[in-house]
């Protein structure tokens, strides 16, 4: 009995030397626990880091972004004033010419140059457009919107259902029940 006890102590001996062994490895900064925490912290940390710089990115972003809007936004009002004057200014062309009774005459059509060189080039001439006639008018003028389109006609009442109502009396006839049917499908 006495073998079988010193065999049972030497185990448990052996064994939390073993255990030992473990709890010190798993203290230790380099290869256990404390330095698997200390590898989480240092990601943490380099990862806030990197978010501060996203966010700062992104930052910088929207007011380049808020920028480039505002120039979009004054080139397109830029445009549409350019339009409108080349569109006025040919609509007094064109009627300057009715005025005068005298069509516009285009330029006569040549054939292709051969290219010219940087010394030789001249500025492009002009190309006038020709103005169609005035076409007579229409022996009957064209219908009236009101005419093409019905107007609406105005919708049956609608009642909600979400709506509190008067409870409605239940039919007592036959008579009833017909006329609240018809009423339905009308």
């Amino acid at each position: 009995m006495n073998g079988l006890l010193l065999a049972a102590s030497l185990f448990a001996g052996g064994y939390c030397w073993v255990l030992a062994r473990r709890v010190h490895e798993l203290k230790s900064l380099d290869r256990g626990l404390g330095g698997a925490i200390v590898t989480l912290t240092r990601q943490i940390e380099l990862a806030r880091g990197t978010l501060e710089e996203a966010r700062a990115a992104t930052r910088e972003n929207k007011q380049d972004l808020t920028q480039l809007i505002a120039r979009a936004d004054s080139a397109t009002t830029q445009l549409k004033s350019v339009l409108a004057a080349a569109r006025d200014a040919d609509l007094r062309a064109a009627y300057q010419a009715r005025l005068s009774g005298a069509a516009v005459q285009p330029a006569p059509e040549s054939p292709p140059a051969p290219p010219l060189r940087d010394e030789q080039a001249q500025p492009a001439p002009v190309r006038l457009a020709v103005l169609p006639k005035e076409e007579a008018a229409p022996a009957r003028p064209e219908p009236a919107p009101e005419e093409i389109v019905p107007k609406p006609r105005s919708l049956a009442a609608f009642e909600s259902p979400l709506r509190p109502r008067a409870p409605k009396d239940a039919p007592r006839s036959e008579d009833d029940l017909i006329e609240a049917l018809s009423a339905i499908a009308a």
